[in-house]
């Protein structure tokens, strides 16, 4: 790894952040935001449905190419992470990638099955 890139590293996780950057607790962590955004959307779900406008954007969220791209965007993410496992010098980057594109499936079936 480039000397800029350890440097980077050390400034966004400290030695003693380090030990809590891994798979296991970044997909524990998109759970637990989850079941946050469900609950929320459950309490305020009454106050929500007035301000609740047609929006031209929305409908841009609900079109099939958006969601074509979107979604092989996420899988050749996926793919990636799969292929970079024997290097053990991205190992947190590739944690973090992977909340990434975990929270944005999460996020697309949460926002399919609110509506």
């Amino acid at each position: 790894m480039t000397v800029s890139a350890e440097k980077i590293g050390e400034a966004l996780f400290p030695k003693g952040l380090r030990a809590y950057v891994t798979f296991r607790l970044v997909t524990g962590f998109v759970a637990v935001l989850t079941v946050w955004n469900i609950v929320f959307g459950l309490l305020v779900k009454g106050q929500l449905s007035q301000f609740h406008p047609q929006a031209r954007g929305v409908q841009l969220l609900h079109s099939p190419y958006l969601l074509i791209l979107y979604n092989i965007g996420i899988a050749i993410g996926f793919w990636a992470i799969y292929a970079t496992r024997e290097r053990t010098q991205y190992y947190r980057l590739r944690v973090i990638c992977y909340g990434m594109l975990l929270a944005g499936v999460v996020g697309e079936v949460l926002h399919f099955l609110s509506d």
